[in-house]
């Protein structure tokens, strides 16, 4: 096990979930928070949850927990999770005042995130990789008395996935109940995780069910729009998306454009998903497209349609 000191930020349910597990496993580990859930860690710990049985306490104990700046002075390796569009440009500018020259970056974001998937360019003299958790950490609110941060992971979508480049921090921060593997052409993962919802996103803008958008020959049709503009921003900018399950999303364009049965085979996710109101992660991902579309110089304009208030539901 590395002797480097982790300093983990970011959406504080995954980034204390993530913390504790590390600490727990004997890393030397430092949570850096806002002062109100310091407080509250500092009164109660952790509590950490998940459906294979996981009931963890952790405590100041086991797990620093200080402010970013006293945090990263230290810092061997800074994990930043589901890290907030609205907090980018703080975190790496404390990054760049307070972490060591050579420190290296891991920026992870989760599969179901609403938060900014697309990195900036790393702080000078530090080296950024990206990861991807396949699951969610919300935090557990219920009418309790115990004083606990309780954070709950809901899914089980396998092992944190991260870049080949963070070498052996990839195998030493797989501990028990976190997997963490090393993966090749880690954008391409990140990106055909988000995109595998760009069919209950277009379901959730028309107020239908997948199943039913399938059927309807308008939307259907503008889902593959969105879809072909997609790939062709992605193409440019050197990214090929892949899919955790299901074909290749250049086949599934296809099945849209013919229509039919095939669909609902090439479309999985269509089997996960209710109807309903479009989610902030859902508009997150399209505001995420079009910023990918404008760093690369391409014109994004069915996104841009459907980030449209009056396009919502109609």
């Amino acid at each position: 096990m590395s002797e480097g000191h982790i300093v983990v930020l970011g959406a504080p349910a995954l980034a204390g979930f993530c913390a504790g597990l590390w600490a727990a496993a004997g890393h030397r580990v430092t949570w850096a928070v806002a002062p109100q859930t310091q407080a509250q860690f500092e009164r109660g710990g952790l509590r950490l949850t998940d459906p294979s049985g996981l009931d963890a306490r952790i405590g100041p104990d086991v797990l620093d927990c200080l402010p970013a700046r006293d945090a990263l002075r230290c810092a061997d390796l800074v994990v930043l999770l589901d890290l907030d569009e609205l907090e980018a440009a703080t975190v790496w500018s404390e990054i760049t005042s307070n972490a060591p020259v050579g420190t290296m970056v891991l920026n992870v974001t989760s599969a179901t995130s609403a938060n900014y998937v697309l990195p900036p360019d790393p702080p000078t003299g530090r080296q950024m990789v990206l990861g991807l958790a396949p699951w969610c950490v919300d935090q557990h609110i219920e009418g309790s008395q115990d004083e606990a941060l309780w954070v709950h992971r809901y899914g089980a979508g396998g092992p944190m996935r991260v870049a080949e480049e963070a070498g052996i921090w990839a195998r030493d921060l797989s501990v028990p109940c976190l997997d963490v593997k090393a993966q090749s052409d880690i954008s391409g993962v990140i990106w055909g995780s988000k995109l595998a919802r760009l069919l209950p996103l277009c379901a959730s803008l028309a107020g239908i069910a997948p199943r039913a958008l399938l059927r309807d020959r308008v939307w259907r049709n503008l889902c593959a729009d969105l879809l072909e503009e997609v790939l062709v921003v992605l193409r440019k900018a050197g990214i090929r998306p892949k899919p955790a399950r299901g074909l290749p999303l250049s086949l599934r364009l296809r099945a849209l454009r013919v229509g039919g049965l095939l669909n609902t085979l090439v479309w999985p996710e269509v089997s996960m998903v209710q109807g309903g109101s479009a989610k902030e992660a859902d508009l997150s991902l399209l505001q995420d497209l079009s910023n990918l579309g404008a760093r690369v110089g391409m014109a994004m304009p069915v996104s841009a349609s459907l980030l449209q208030a009056d396009v919502r539901g109609g």
